[in-house]
């Protein structure tokens, strides 16, 4: 049992691909140590490390083993540089990196010195004697995440609800808009989440927070019945608390209409704050249901 996880561990920490070769003679090159091992398989790359100067210090056996983290590369095939006697390769197949082992192990290479074989670690794998501090950053992050959680719409009476945007209107668009008429603290979807400047206003509602009252009742005078891009827009401020009374739930609704049309008939009877019409998943098919926030209780008991 031992042996089949220590086999596994194996697995999992080495690259299946790429060799860690040592014991390459001082003045060996790139070049013919990729000749050496192309007589197994195609190789997609192999180089030898130089000498560092006298003044750096030396690696550890398992820092020179992380695959690729060599010091300096023999960019130069053609030129005999001395090297530190050992290097990677790296085959195309790794089924070819294997048979390289079983194969070149007992194999002089140069005449001179038969190279020592084994897979390379992963690049970036920690030593296990080595305190695991990618865990402890990986810990500290999430405890981060945790104290400052997502930001989510709170209702204010600093924040503007804007109805029938048009659909391909982006938030950075609107906040182009809304900016005028005072400091936007922050624009939020219609499910309260923080919105993208990137994203488009799906459900042609967006709520906008000002940093104070004045700037809210400012953006609502100029943004309610204000034509923007092409089409009428509605604003109203929000209240602190939901109006369920105004709200209603329509049904039995054709697959064809949108949030516009919704909002055209009912603008008829009365003020309509918001439409939504609900989907099986983003993107995807209609309900047959909508719901509609009328501006008040009277507009709301005239529909029904």
């Amino acid at each position: 049992m031992d042996s089949e996880k220590s086999k596994a561990d194996s697995k999992n920490t080495t690259a299946i691909s790429t060799l860690f070769v040592r014991n390459i003679p001082t003045e060996a090159t790139n070049q013919q140590l990729e000749e050496f091992f192309s007589q197994i398989g195609p190789v997609r790359s192999c180089f030898i490390v130089t000498k560092k100067k006298e003044n750096e210090t030396e690696p550890t056996s398992e820092e020179n083993q992380k695959e690729g983290d060599s010091e300096e590369v023999d960019n130069n095939p053609e030129e005999a540089k001395s090297n530190r006697g050992f290097g990677f390769v790296q085959f195309a197949v790794p089924q070819d990196a294997k048979s390289a082992i079983d194969s070149l192990s007992d194999q002089l290479f140069l005449n001179k010195n038969k190279l020592k074989l084994e897979f390379a670690l992963k690049k970036g794998l920690p030593n296990s004697s080595k305190p695991q501090f990618p865990k402890k950053k990986a810990e500290k992050k999430q405890e981060s995440a945790q104290l400052h959680p997502i930001k989510t719409f709170k209702p204010t009476l600093n924040t503007v609800k804007v109805v029938n945007i048009k659909p391909d209107t982006t938030f950075k668009q609107l906040k182009h808009k809304a900016r005028k008429f005072g400091t936007i603290k922050n624009i939020f979807n219609i499910d309260n989440s923080l919105a993208n400047d990137k994203d488009v206003i799906a459900s042609g509602t967006a709520l906008i927070q000002y940093s104070s009252n004045v700037e809210a009742k400012r953006a609502f005078s100029h943004l309610d019945k204000h034509i923007f891009k092409g089409q009428e827009i509605s604003a109203a401020i929000i209240t602190t608390q939901s109006n369920k009374e105004h709200r209603l739930i329509v049904r039995n609704l054709s697959f064809k209409l949108r949030e516009k049309d919704i909002f055209s008939i009912f603008s008829k009877v009365g003020q309509v704050e918001e439409v939504v019409l609900p989907r099986k998943f983003v993107g995807g098919p209609l309900k047959g249901f909508a719901f509609v926030q009328m501006g008040n209780k009277d507009d709301a008991e005239k529909v029904t």
